[in-house]
């Protein structure tokens, strides 16, 4: 068993359409990460996939946007300890290839907590 830091980034629908709106250039993507336990890096993409579907419907379960819109896409951190999230690696939840994490703590406000506890904010 390995233990991947796999990347979860998506769009939001609301913010692409405003962006869009005032003639924005910018790629208002959202991203998170998370560390996974699996056998490979197939199965871990495989099972953050799935995670991932699940925390679009928890993030956005008072919308009706159809899963295609947040153009959900995953991968691995090769190197975590010197990727963009090397500030931050505390802050992600680790989980095995079949469990969910907790999604309340995968959010931009449990992060904005995180980093004020951390002294980072």
């Amino acid at each position: 068993m390995s233990t991947f830091l796999v990347g979860i980034g998506w769009s939001d629908p609301e913010e692409v359409a405003a962006y869009e709106r005032v003639g924005l250039d910018d790629d208002p993507r959202c991203s998170t990460g998370l560390f996974l336990d699996a056998s490979t890096q197939e199965e871990a993409l495989s099972w953050a996939d799935k995670v991932a579907a699940n925390y679009m419907e928890f993030l956005f379960r008072q919308k009706q946007h159809p899963q295609k819109a947040f153009e959900v896409f995953c991968w691995v951190e090769e190197r975590p300890e010197s990727s963009a999230w090397k500030h931050c690696l505390g802050f992600f939840q680790r989980i095995a290839v079949g469990q969910f994490p907790d999604f309340q703590n995968m959010t931009t406000e449990a992060y904005t907590e995180w980093c004020r506890r951390a002294g980072i904010a």
